[in-house]
C-alpha cells in the first residue's frame, strides 16, 4: 500500500508539473508545447482518477485531478472538454 501511495503521489507531482510546463510555454507564446503538455497532465489525471478510488487523494488533490481531467481532448472527438 505504501508503495502505490508513493507511485499515486510522484504521478500528482508530474501532473502538477506538467500544468506548470504548460503555463509556461502559453506564456512564452508556444501554444501547441502548451496544448501538448495540457493533454499529458490531463492524460494522468484521467488514468489516476479511473484506477483509484476518490478517497485515496487528500482534497486538493482530488480538486485538482477533476480539474485537469476537464482539458483532456479524445483524439475522435472535435470537441474541447474544458
Amino acid at each position: 500500500m505504501r508503495k502505490q501511495q508513493l507511485t499515486i503521489s510522484k504521478q500528482i507531482s508530474t501532473c502538477y508539473e506538467y500544468v506548470d510546463k504548460a503555463e509556461v510555454a502559453s506564456h512564452k507564446g508556444f501554444f501547441m508545447d502548451s496544448d501538448r503538455f495540457w493533454q499529458s497532465a490531463a492524460s494522468i489525471a484521467l488514468s489516476l482518477l479511473s484506477a483509484n478510488d476518490p478517497g485515496t487523494f487528500l482534497d486538493e488533490e482530488y480538486t485538482f485531478l477533476t480539474q485537469i481531467s476537464k482539458y483532456f481532448k479524445d483524439e475522435d472527438d472535435t470537441t474541447e472538454h474544458y
